[in-house]
C-alpha cells in the first residue's frame, strides 16, 4: 500500500511540475551550439534510465552542424520526444536520431519503431492534456512546441499506425535578435 502511495504522490509531483513548464513563458538563452552534444548528453541520460531498458539508440547526420539554442531547453524536448517513443515500444525498439544541415535552419529527425498514432490523435497530439497512455499528463509534447516555438523553430510529427513515428525538430542557424 505504501509502494502505491508513493507512486502517486511521485504521479502528482510531475503533473504539477509539468504544469509549471507550461504555464510559464519560455524566454530561451540562445547561443551557437552544435547538436551533436546536446542530442549527445540526452541519449546518455536515457540510457542509464530504466525506461530505457531495451531502447538502442542510433545517432547519425551532420555530426557538426550547430544551431541558435539553449541547450537546457533542448535537452527538454528531445528528452520528452525521446519517451513518448520508449513508451511507445513496448517490448524495446529502436530510436534513430538524424541531424540535418539545411540552408537556414538546422533539423533532428528522431524516429522510433513503436505503436505509431491515429490520424485522430496525430491531430491533438500538441494539445495540452491529451494523452494516448493511461498514466500520462499530456503536456510534454504541448511544452516541446513553446520552447521550439520559443527558439523561432517547429515542431513536426508524422505517424503510422502500427510502423512508428517520426518528430522532425526545426531550428534557425543563426541568433536572431
Amino acid at each position: 500500500m505504501m509502494k502505491e502511495i508513493l507512486e502517486q504522490v511521485g504521479r502528482v509531483d510531475l503533473t504539477v511540475r509539468e504544469l509549471l513548464m507550461f504555464a510559464k513563458p519560455w524566454r530561451p538563452e540562445k547561443s551557437l551550439c552544435e547538436l551533436w552534444p546536446v542530442v549527445a548528453a540526452v541519449v546518455a541520460r536515457a540510457e542509464s534510465n530504466s525506461t530505457f531498458r531495451d531502447v538502442v539508440f542510433e545517432v547519425s547526420g551532420d555530426l557538426t552542424v550547430a544551431a541558435a539554442l539553449d541547450p537546457f531547453l533542448f535537452e527538454q524536448v528531445i528528452w520528452n520526444v525521446f519517451l513518448n517513443g520508449a513508451q511507445a515500444m513496448h517490448r524495446g525498439g529502436r530510436i534513430l536520431c538524424a541531424i540535418e544541415s539545411l540552408p537556414e535552419s538546422a533539423r533532428v529527425a528522431i524516429t522510433d519503431t513503436g505503436s505509431g498514432l491515429s490520424a485522430e490523435a496525430q491531430d491533438n497530439v500538441f494539445r495540452p492534456f491529451f494523452t494516448t497512455k493511461t498514466r500520462g499528463t499530456g503536456l510534454g509534447l504541448a511544452v516541446s512546441r513553446q520552447i521550439m516555438e520559443a527558439h523561432g523553430g517547429s515542431i513536426a510529427i508524422e505517424s503510422t499506425r502500427g510502423a512508428g513515428t517520426r518528430v522532425t525538430l526545426t531550428l534557425p542557424r543563426t541568433i536572431k535578435s
